[in-house]
């Protein structure tokens, strides 16, 4: 699949369209599998997308998600690791 690239004017909405994003895959496909970022970069996202679950009920149970943790050329002692 094809990854759109899109501009967003702020955090906050990078991380709804994130989160439209994940809930197209989830509703095309309810068990993905999707890698995401550790740290802050998606914290609006993971935010947005615990609000969809309460207020619309969006569910993640068959989705299965990993978190990537090291980046090439950091070393894991590393203040952003």
């Amino acid at each position: 699949m094809p990854l759109p690239v899109h501009w967003a004017r702020s955090r906050a909405a990078l991380a709804e369209a994130a989160a439209d994003f994940v809930q197209d895959v989830l509703r095309q496909n309810p068990a993905p599998v999707i890698a995401l970022p550790t740290g802050e970069t998606p914290i609006g996202l993971y935010r947005a997308l615990a609000e969809r679950h309460r207020r619309q009920g969006l569910s993640f149970a068959a989705a299965r998600f990993f978190n990537l943790d090291e980046y090439d050329g950091m070393p894991p002692d590393h203040p952003q690791s």
